[in-house]
């Protein structure tokens, strides 16, 4: 390539090949940036896409789930003998977790007293 520059101008003199090359590696760096910078580009277009088309499936996904739910009844019955039994069941209080705690250790207590029984007798 050198020498075709060279044939140019006819007179090797005149040529500074340090300038050409050095221009020669700088287009081609520049060459390399803006394809590397396409890819890019086209990478993060993919991936948006990509994104797009899984936000789609998964609201699609809910939508169907949504529309197979079957919906609260908006009439309400009056409550029979059955269902007014059933709401006092539910209405016990609850235990809290103190109450709860003490209950366990009072089972292990029990528990660990009964082993002991058993072993000191047999």
């Amino acid at each position: 390539m050198f020498g075709t520059v060279k044939c140019l101008y006819r007179n090797p003199g005149d040529v500074n090949i340090d300038a050409i090359s050095k221009e020669i590696s700088r287009k081609k760096r520049e060459a390399a940036l803006k394809e590397a910078e396409m890819l890019a580009e086209k990478k993060a277009e993919e991936d948006r896409q990509f994104k797009e088309a899984q936000d789609k499936e998964l609201k699609e996904k809910e939508e169907a789930v949504k529309q197979t739910e079957v919906p609260p009844p908006s009439v309400q019955t009056p409550p029979t003998e059955a269902s007014s039994a059933i709401t006092t069941d539910q209405e016990k209080p609850k235990l809290s977790n103190l109450e709860k705690a003490l209950i366990a250790v009072a089972v292990l207590i029990g528990t660990f007293g009964a082993l002991l029984l058993l072993y000191l007798v047999f």
